[in-house]
């Protein structure tokens, strides 16, 4: 059995994820972005974040454990603290949301935290 090593080109994976992503329900944008995470996790060795997990990905959105279009929503507010609901959407994207707004709290405040419910991997 030969175990050579297949390079494919970045944008040759992340174009590939993306039309999956697509035919999936996801608009081109966020099919991009979340394509581009699961290659770019693969690429820097991230794998329980890569495209390995990409079929479980899918399985999810299949039994409506992920929504395609669903995105963050700030729940609760307490000044630098914040509560946010993911509402089922994808948790990378839903992460970088999140992310931005903690940043900004602490750009505001000196300090950010935010949490995130109702999120997948």
């Amino acid at each position: 059995m030969d175990h050579s090593t297949v390079h494919v080109p970045f944008e040759d994976v992340k174009s590939v994820l993306t039309s999956i992503l697509e035919s999936r329900g996801f608009d081109s944008d966020r099919a991009g972005k979340l394509a581009g995470i699961f290659a770019e996790n693969s690429l820097s060795g991230k794998d329980s974040h890569g495209i390995n997990r990409f079929l479980p990905f899918l399985e999810s959105l299949k039994s409506g454990v992920i929504k395609p279009d669903a995105v963050p929503r700030k729940v609760k507010s307490f000044h630098a603290i914040e509560q946010w609901d993911g509402n089922l959407g994808p948790g990378p994207l839903n992460a970088l949301v999140c992310t931005d707004r903690a940043i900004e709290l602490a750009q505001e405040n000196g300090i950010g935290c935010v949490a995130l419910r109702n999120t997948n991997h």
